[in-house]
């Protein structure tokens, strides 16, 4: 049983989140009925023991938000708990300081779902305010060799598109120090998604970042660089020391992390696809993994209804494949169809069919490269994080505003 909050926290800062979540399950028991939970918990760093500490003028705080997670047994309520719950949200924020981010999920869509990696961490590593004690491992019973690698491959490319909304932001200028702390936060996190990535390649794949980080010290297979930014960014999730990133030069550090993400990213998918990695390139990445959509992880649970039911629906063609990679095409999701564009937008290739099939499947017009990134990056929010727009407008308007300042 996972009875700490933090790895680092001193015991009066376990005891202040000890009695914030205890006022928000109270405050939650009387404000909704049994009837509309089946459980309610807190996830995420924190949910498993091992959330993030930062020192503030001396004293200890919270480092990042956190997540709960809410199953009910009703779909027709969700709306309406989404809509109570945001409010609780901002009433948490007011009286602690911390945002509070909720997800809420009915039963039989949570039971339908294929091991996620999400849901794995999730099964594991979690503390339970309200609802019957243990109904997350009752009902997701699975272990790690049922996590759908795709959505491993796909969680290394989300974290690694954090590498490239740095790469936009330090185009802009110079970044605020609020947005160097911003960059090197978007940096820890493609890190740990490259190394995990990396680990389950190896069967070695932890809900724990602390497991993670021992297995990863003792991975000598994997390249010492590889095991010294993921064991720092381990560090970092546990305790931030954003001093250690003041003087260096961001733009050189932010790329020369995508190169490493290059090398790590073409092992993954090479053993992936079953394809030798001296033989694997980019240049025929799009047929090849196409062609394993259509083949790959029907064996996993969840994945026969939800591929059958998306290829029904989708009716996406590209005039850069050929009839069976366009079948492939038709059974590829949102997430898996960015994890296909992303080579070509963050190593910057130019093989000219896939670069093709890139602009095509963006609508983009641009010839430039940072035309470009920002078209992927305006896809990318659309899908997977619509606040990024208004993040990056926000951030641009904070670079300017010290511009104009200086």
């Amino acid at each position: 049983m996972i009875r700490q909050w933090t790895v680092s926290g001193s015991p009066a800062l376990e005891k202040k989140i000890d009695r914030m979540v205890a006022g928000l399950r109270s405050r939650l028991a009387h404000r909704f009925g049994p009837e509309d939970y089946q459980a309610v918990m807190i996830t995420g760093g924190y949910g498993r023991g091992e959330g993030g500490v930062e020192v503030k003028n001396g004293q200890e705080t919270l480092h990042n938000n956190l997540d709960l997670i809410w199953v009910t047994p009703h779909a027709a309520k969700l709306d309406l708990i989404r809509e109570k719950l945001e409010q609780e949200a901002l009433h948490f924020q007011r009286n602690h300081g911390i945002a509070l981010d909720t997800f809420v999920i009915d039963e039989a869509h949570l039971r339908r779902l294929p091991c996620l990696v999400m849901l794995y961490d999730m099964r594991h590593g979690h503390r339970q305010l309200l609802g019957k004690p243990g109904y997350l491992k009752d009902i997701l019973r699975y272990g790690v060799q049922d996590i759908l690698p795709s959505d491993v491959r796909n969680l290394m490319v989300n974290r690694g598109t954090l590498l490239l909304i740095n790469r936009w932001l330090l185009s802009l200028g110079e970044p605020t120090p609020e947005l160097r702390k911003q960059i090197v936060r978007h940096a820890m996190k493609a890190m740990i998604g490259m190394g995990d990535a990396l680990l389950f390649m190896r069967g070695e794949y932890h809900w724990s970042y602390l497991d993670k980080a021992h297995r990863m010290q003792l991975a000598l297979d994997i390249p010492l660089k590889v095991r010294k930014a993921y064991d720092q960014a381990a560090l970092f999730r546990f305790k931030p020391d954003y001093q250690a990133f003041e003087n260096i030069d961001l733009t050189a550090w932010n790329e020369d992390l995508i190169q490493m993400l290059q090398e790590s990213h073409l092992k993954f998918e090479s053993w992936r696809l079953g394809i030798s990695q001296k033989s694997f390139m980019w240049v025929h990445y799009p047929k090849q993994v196409l062609r394993h959509n259509l083949v790959a992880e029907w064996q996993h649970r969840g994945t026969r209804l939800r591929r059958i039911k998306h290829f029904l629906t989708n009716q996406s063609f590209s005039s850069h494949l050929n009839a069976f990679e366009n079948l492939g095409l038709r059974a590829t999701d949102s997430a898996s169809l960015l994890a296909l564009l992303f080579p070509v937008v963050a190593y910057e290739l130019t093989q000219k069919n896939y670069m093709g099939l890139v602009r095509e499947q963006l609508q983009s017009t641009s010839f430039s490269r940072q035309e470009l990134l920002e078209d992927y990056l305006r896809t990318w929010a659309t899908y997977m994080d619509p606040a990024l727009i208004q993040n990056m407008k926000k951030w641009k308007a904070a670079m300017h505003l010290q511009e104009v300042a200086a």
